[in-house]
């Protein structure tokens, strides 16, 4: 019996490994990677996937923007930014990129964070993780812009 369960395990096996049609070059490059089915996809012009990450049973997609208004955390999520009376200094998170508030006749607004949401993929913007505190790879190369270019946080 256990002669014969080892040629009919490699029969079954034998027509998936043919059937796999991996240039033996494009093999060869990919095999240190450390994803090889996405290295052989890859050099081979296959169709490129977009990323999933699975966190706790649930699928996320990663983006490079966040609604307009709405500052990176990071781990796929953005939180509104908004003005408020309440606290004594900025969120640190947010406090010296592209947010102001519009304060009137001297009042002290500051920056606090708000509503939580995912991060989106917006086409005209370079792909990749924007940095956290900002809206999107869009403001690459992440400089704090002049007080009159900032954009408004929401009021509250």
């Amino acid at each position: 019996m256990k002669r014969l369960l080892l040629p009919l395990l490699a029969a079954l096996a034998f027509p998936y490994a043919v059937n796999a049609n991996v240039d033996p070059k494009v093999a060869e490059m990919c095999m240190k990677a450390v994803d090889f089915k996405g290295c052989v996809e890859t050099m081979s012009g296959g169709p490129v996937q977009k990323r999933m990450i699975i966190d706790q049973g649930v699928s996320l997609s990663e983006g490079n923007s966040c609604p307009y208004g709405y500052a990176y955390i990071g781990g796929g999520y953005c939180r509104e930014v908004v003005c408020t009376h309440k606290g004594y200094a900025n969120a640190e998170i947010i406090a010296g990129k592209l947010w102001k508030c519009k304060a009137y006749w001297g009042e002290q607004l500051m920056l606090r964070l708000g509503d939580q949401t995912r991060v989106q993929n917006k086409s005209t913007c370079p792909q990749g993780e924007p940095k956290i505190g900002w809206n999107s790879t869009c403001d690459a190369p992440y400089i704090e812009p002049y007080k009159q270019d900032r954009i408004f946080g929401s009021e509250r």
